[in-house]
């Protein structure tokens, strides 16, 4: 069982519909079976978001969570490198234990090929490097190189922007299962609470 409190739950679901017909024959006490033992589960997993939402007077669904700390990547801000942000990576954490697919929100560092600039950049001083260590081994002037070869520079820069920006459409994938997790989560912490 992963350790994620939705790999959990959907764990116990989907043994209890593979196994729904034995658990039906227990006089109809299959369904209060599973909800206590995800009830249980709820309870015993250690988190301040999970312990939160718990308690109805403070409920605060997890698909707002989600989108709360998402809300802090949009804009211009995909195209651009972001510094690391530990408070933010913490709640990004914190997160994750309960939805697995969350870690996309994390924030690396400016240094990280994760977006269009710094892709940019990197395939840049790659092709750059490159041709000036050829210019350099051959014994050709490293200038002259580099003028002769700036239209394929500016491509292979132009082709590492795109796939670093690549990476960020994966996370598209990624946001709208997070989100498909987050309200299977508050679906269950309504049905249950």
């Amino acid at each position: 069982m992963k350790g994620t409190l939705y790999y959990k739950l959907m764990d116990v679901e989907k043994a209890h519909n593979k196994y729904h017909k034995k658990l039906h024959n227990l006089n109809g006490k299959g369904i209060e079976i599973l909800k206590s033992t995800q009830k249980e589960i709820i309870n015993n997993h250690k988190n301040s978001i999970s312990k939160q939402s718990i308690d109805t007077s403070l409920y605060r669904p997890f698909e707002k969570n989600l989108l709360e700390l998402k809300k802090n990547s949009n804009g211009v801000w995909k195209y651009l490198p972001r510094r690391k942000n530990s408070e933010f990576n913490k709640e990004v954490r914190k997160l994750k234990d309960l939805i697995p697919s969350a870690n996309y929100l994390e924030r690396k560092g400016i240094f990280k090929m994760d977006n269009f600039l710094n892709g940019a950049a990197f395939g840049g001083l790659i092709s750059l490097g490159t041709f000036a260590g050829l210019a350099y081994l051959f014994d050709n002037d490293i200038m002259e190189t580099i003028s002769q070869t700036w239209l394929f520079s500016t491509s292979f820069s132009l082709c590492g922007g795109l796939m670093a920006q690549r990476k960020r459409k994966d996370n598209n994938e990624k946001i709208v299962e997070s989100i498909k997790e987050a309200r299977y989560l508050d679906k269950k912490i309504k049905e249950l609470f």
